[in-house]
């Protein structure tokens, strides 16, 4: 059995020589390797170390001067080669393949840097956010009350249309009977067929025995559901992609979408038992449109005026039967699904981008 201290020395040169591998993967020299080595574990100097100012010379430049220096770099480096500002200044001084090669090296390096700290705090919930850091600069951009003024209910296509033109799309419509019916045993068996690898996937439901999204996979799904008071359940696809081909096996895109649009991953499936609570659909984070398909039951949908519209816009409502889809572009109104009545509601929500 090895002692201790040469247990120690090994595991110690083992994380130098993968320092230096690294390193010289990063395109270093071994000239400069050994110069960082030197400096890093303290080269022998018998001349500084026997004069105080060159011991406090050293710990200030190591502990003071050194990492702002090294901080100021960092963020000059990612200002530039992040926000437009640095773009048009980098512009004005480099070629853009050169200024193309120093972002990746840039962002890598900060991608590099960060992995310390994986072990110390849980990144996992912004993996999908849009902005890691908030800015306190930013206002959220006010509603366009022009936009919503002259809308007063929720209008029907009298002539069916095999796809919507574009415009259209910006008007709340309703297209009645268009969505196959979705009922709650058609998601259960869907859950039921990849309830291996839905094990991980977090479901968002008022019981207690749903939490992921295979607790659905279930025999008795509707008498656990019916047992308990006001039942809810949202299931956040969360831009999983394999998520979101599982939603849309059972609600398909709708014919009616131009095919000129996108879809956004993030998507959404609702589940209500009787007295299921009211709920905001939240818009698209990346503005275009939206559509809710009522697959099982009966919902009235309300449309409210911006609260800054409110002596320019309508409030107004829709009541969805089972197969209808409601299509209306996303961040005017504030779009509410209300309480449930007597009967299990499916519903899913969609978004749309032009």
């Amino acid at each position: 059995m090895s002692a201790p201290g040469v247990y120690n020395l090994d595991h110690f040169r083992a994380k130098v020589e993968a320092v230096c591998k690294i390193a010289r993967d990063d395109g270093m020299t071994a000239t400069g390797i050994n110069q960082c080595l030197d400096q890093s574990l303290g080269a022998p100097d018998a001349a500084a170390n026997d004069e105080p100012i060159a011991v406090f010379t050293r710990w200030m430049w190591c502990n003071v001067t050194a990492p702002r220096l090294c901080l100021f770099s960092v963020v000059s480096a990612l200002f530039l080669a992040v926000s437009p500002t640095g773009h048009s200044v980098l512009g004005l001084l480099l070629p853009q393949d050169m200024i193309a090669n120093g972002m990746v090296a840039v962002l890598k390096f900060a991608r590099l840097s960060s992995v310390p700290f994986h072990g110390m705090i849980d990144f996992s919930n912004y993996y999908s956010s849009e902005c890691f850091v908030n800015n306190p600069l930013y206002v959220v951009p006010g509603p366009e009350c022009n936009t919503c003024k002259n809308h007063k209910s929720v209008k029907e296509l009298k002539v069916k249309m095999k796809t919507l033109k574009l415009h259209l799309m910006s008007y709340p419509l309703i297209h009645r009977g268009l969505q196959t019916p979705v009922h709650l045993e058609d998601v259960e068996a869907v859950i039921r067929k990849e309830k291996d690898h839905l094990v991980q996937h977090p479901i968002d439901c008022t019981a207690g025995w749903a939490v992921q999204a295979s607790d659905l996979a279930r025999e008795n799904l509707l008498g656990q559901i019916e047992a308990e008071k006001n039942f809810s359940c949202v299931w956040n696809s969360k831009e999983k992609m394999f998520l979101g081909q599982l939603m849309r096996r059972l609600f398909p895109r709708p014919s009616i979408i131009p095919p000129e649009t996108e879809i956004a991953l993030q998507k959404y499936l609702y589940i209500d038992g009787v007295g299921g609570k009211q709920r905001t659909l939240p818009p698209s984070s990346q503005g275009g449109y939206s559509w809710y398909a009522q697959g099982q039951g009966t919902r009235k949908v309300v449309f409210n005026s911006p609260e800054a519209c409110v002596d320019t816009c309508n409030t107004f409502q829709i009541t969805l039967k089972e197969g209808d889809i409601l299509t209306f572009p996303s961040w005017i109104w504030t779009v509410n699904v209300e309480e449930n009545g007597e009967e299990i509601s499916v519903g899913f929500l969609g978004h749309i981008l032009p």
